[in-house]
């Protein structure tokens, strides 16, 4: 199995798990953002997003490259904006950035999702570090109105990538 198959598969692993998550301004996501922030290490890549990142075992999946986790389950796009700085002090190079789904849990509206993960990666990119946009990934089936949601995000990501790349994950994980 090819190494890009087999990320796909640990991610679906991972993606399927359950396990808890930090609210943002709770003690949990506070005490996350404290430790990221006092980490001096230099890494190749760092991993931006929320639990789905988090969870990732990222290291073990890609040895050759040292990567960072800067997950934090439960985090959305304004939370992450507010923690940016965290991440580019990782001196990674390519900044793999995944968020979304917590922002429609609290009702955000997908233009609002849309234009905070484009001003996620206009800053990061404003530091000449290469930007990854992942892709929202889709609910099961049953989540017939947050799916449409999710693919409107995705839709407006995939049209306006002048300034970051972008990588639809859907096509491999929600078949």
């Amino acid at each position: 199995m090819s190494k890009t198959k087999n990320a796909f598969a640990i991610l679906t692993l991972i993606l399927l798990s359950h396990t808890a998550f930090a609210v943002p301004k709770s003690r949990l996501y506070q005490e996350t953002v404290s430790m990221y922030e006092k980490f001096t290490a230099k890494y190749d890549i760092a991993m931006f997003g929320d639990s789905l990142i988090q969870r990732g075992n990222w290291q073990d999946m890609f040895p050759e490259v040292r990567i960072a986790n800067r997950g934090i389950g439960g985090d959305d796009t304004e939370g992450m904006l507010a923690r940016i700085d965290s991440v580019e002090h990782t001196g990674a190079h390519t900044i793999f950035v995944q968020v979304g789904t917590n922002d429609l849990n609290r009702k955000k509206s997908p233009e609002e999702i849309t234009n905070n993960i484009k001003e996620i990666a206009e800053k990061i990119s404003n530091k000449k570090i290469n930007v990854i946009i992942l892709s929202v990934i889709l609910a099961s089936k049953e989540h017939v109105v947050k799916n449409k949601l999710i693919k409107k995000i995705n839709s407006d990501l995939k049209k306006e990538n002048g300034r970051y790349k972008y990588l639809d994950l859907n096509v491999a994980l929600a078949k």
